[in-house]
């Protein structure tokens, strides 16, 4: 039962970082999109969809 709540404890830290990982590209995937110039979206596009 403790090796199981230690695994847990240990496990909990990744799966954050990995949403918190998730939650940020996100965002930055949509200001980039909302409030790039015109002249700077096809390249932000191209980068997108080469990642």
């Amino acid at each position: 039962m403790l090796d199981h709540h230690v695994a847990a404890v240990r496990g909990a830290p990744a799966r954050l970082v990995a949403v918190f990982l998730a939650v940020v590209l996100v965002a930055v995937d949509f200001f980039a999109g909302a409030f790039l110039p015109a002249a700077f979206l096809p390249a932000a596009v191209l980068a997108d969809l080469a990642a």
